[in-house]
């Protein structure tokens, strides 16, 4: 069974409040059409997109207004049916709402956030399990801590907003695995972040964090860790605490070091460390990753590379398994080093790119099997 999922943007938005802004808000009496229609819609048949945008929009007001419960008292439908109706079928109707999006003054946007929010937190307290929201793109310079009170939240995606703080009473939300905080304002994370562990998966891309933060090292279930286009100078000691980790992303940072504590995470397939302009030396101890797949580490200010460890790594494992990819163009190495790492490429077959025009070279080797 498919879990329920809310997934509001601004288009989305624009069927909340279409009713109000044009004047199609449903009647009390719940017409004979719309009772049919959402009956309908509410069972297993092939739906017609065209027919489907005014009962989505009709519904979401009579959610708002509290009606759900009355309307399905009197027809057969039951209000569980109507909440999965505008989850499963909401999405679908913001192409057809594209056209009001330019329309809209920036006063009726907000509504259409705030009516948005509304709909998403009334759907709790009719026993409606919610478990992935999605707010991405709302202009939100708070999180609404009513968030907090739906429990059963496994996804929550906060992602381009305009967000300072998150709500000290996340720690509520036990059964987080996705939370998405990317393109926001965040320097910070609140104290009980570190009892969300069920946290699999992290993401602070583009926020103002200048460190990795203490309440991240607990979470020892996390399988990915975003923190691309930050201020992080300092991978911290701690990092080792991260056993489960398979994914670390750091693009676009201020590091000039990598700490031996970064090669304990032995379940690592995926490196990002692209594009921090100051780090200058990659260390002979990414061997121990055995598991790594990919390692970014372009745009950097390498001049040298760890070659034995990343010809161990890259050669092919198997006749279907590939070893480690090393990206590494964009480093201000020397045409001789270049040259040399060319040659050892073509001489073993692992992959390692420190210059944009042998990629394709690289890949020949890596998927026709040469040498």
């Amino acid at each position: 069974m498919n879990k329920p999922t809310l997934h509001l943007s601004l288009l989305t938005i624009a069927v909340f409040c279409t009713s109000i802004l044009y004047g199609a808000a449903p009647s009390p009496m719940f017409s004979a059409s719309l009772i049919e229609a959402i009956d309908r819609y509410t069972r297993p048949a092939k739906y017609d997109r065209d027919r489907e945008h005014p009962i989505a929009h009709q519904l979401a007001s009579l959610v708002l207004d509290d009606q759900v419960d009355a309307m399905g008292e009197a027809t057969s439908v039951q209000p569980d049916a109507l909440r999965t109706f505008i989850v499963q079928r909401i999405h679908v109707t913001k192409e057809t709402f594209n056209r009001y999006e330019q329309d809209l003054t920036e006063q009726q946007k907000h509504n259409a956030h705030q009516n948005a929010l509304t709909l998403a937190l009334r759907l709790k307290p009719h026993a409606y399990n919610l478990s992935n929201l999605y707010l991405q793109n709302l202009n939100l310079t708070t999180c609404p801590a009513e968030i907090c009170e739906l429990i059963n939240l496994e996804r929550l995606n906060l992602e381009d907003n305009k967000l300072t703080t998150l709500p000290e009473d996340i720690c509520r939300l036990s059964n987080l695995e996705v939370l998405n905080i990317d393109d926001n304002r965040l320097s910070e994370l609140p104290s009980s972040m570190s009892m969300l562990i069920s946290l699999r998966t992290f993401s602070a891309k583009n926020n103002r964090f200048t460190k990795i933060p203490d309440e991240i090292f607990p979470l020892r279930n996390l399988t990915f860790l975003g923190f691309d286009d930050n201020k992080i100078s300092v991978i911290p000691a701690a990092i080792s605490m991260l056993t489960q980790l398979g994914h670390l992303c750091l693009n676009g940072n201020e590091l000039e070091t990598l700490p031996p504590e970064l090669f304990d995470l032995l379940e690592l397939r995926h490196l990002s460390l692209s594009n921090n302009r100051k780090l200058k030396e990659l260390p002979e101890a990414v061997a121990q990753l055995t598991k790594l797949k990919c390692l970014y580490t372009y745009g950097n200010q390498l001049t040298t590379l760890p070659l034995d460890a990343l010809v161990r790594l890259g050669k092919r494992r198997s006749s279907y398994e590939n070893g480690l990819q090393t990206h590494a163009y964009d480093n201000p190495f020397s045409p001789e080093y270049i040259a040399q790492v060319y040659n050892l490429v073509m001489a073993t077959g692992a992959y390692i790119t420190c210059c944009r025009q042998h990629i394709a070279d690289f890949d020949h080797i890596i998927y026709d099997g040469i040498p």
